[in-house]
Parts: structure tokens; C-alpha cells; sequence
């Protein structure tokens, strides 16, 4: 937080006409709270999305989700390498459930 605050300093610093310009002419606003919420959707979206076209997911190896999860859940403590963990890969698990 101390180094936003440092910046804004510098900011002022650099440029106060830049910053007072709302108070010379009225119409321009304070805030972009109009632009944040344009962007809102998208920076939602992505978090939600990330994952949804994933090549090797468990919807494209044809396995349920929640039995995927509690097979992945179940074995993941006892993994001791990275090898164990790979092997907890959809691609891969879906031969062990039968799918």
C-alpha cells in the first residue's frame, strides 16, 4: 500500500496539472468508475474461463466431474513426486476409471 501511495506522489509530483484538470473544467470525472465497469465482465469472465477450453480437461476425456474430483482428492495427499501427481491428470485418470 505504502508504494501505491509513493506513486501517487510521484505522480502528483510530475504532472498536477494533470490531476487538478477536473477542477478546471467541470465535465470531466473524478473517477473511471464508467471504464471499470465496461471492463468488469471481461476480468470476471477470465477468472471463470481460464480453464474452459483446456485440451485435457475432464469434459473432453469423457469423465465425470465430481468422481474425477474425489478420485484426485483421495489420492493427492499419498502423492510423494510430481510423477505421482502427473498421474492425476485427466488424460491419465480417465484410463483408470474406464473411461
Amino acid at each position: 500500500m505504502l508504494t501505491v501511495l509513493n506513486c501517487c506522489f510521484n505522480l502528483l509530483c510530475i504532472s498536477p496539472s494533470s490531476l487538478c484538470r477536473h477542477v478546471d473544467d467541470g465535465w470531466w470525472p473524478i473517477d473511471n468508475n464508467a471504464v471499470e465497469k465496461r471492463f468488469r465482465p471481461f476480468v470476471i469472465g477470465r477468472k471463470n474461463w481460464i480453464f474452459s477450453t483446456s485440451l485435457g480437461g475432464a469434459k473432453v476425456n469423457n469423465l465425470n466431474s465430481h468422481d474425477y474430483l474425489k478420485h484426485v482428492f483421495t489420492i493427492l495427499p499419498q502423492a510423494e513426486s510430481l510423477d505421482d501427481i502427473d498421474k492425476l491428470l485427466p488424460r491419465t485418470v480417465g484410463q483408470k476409471l474406464g473411461c
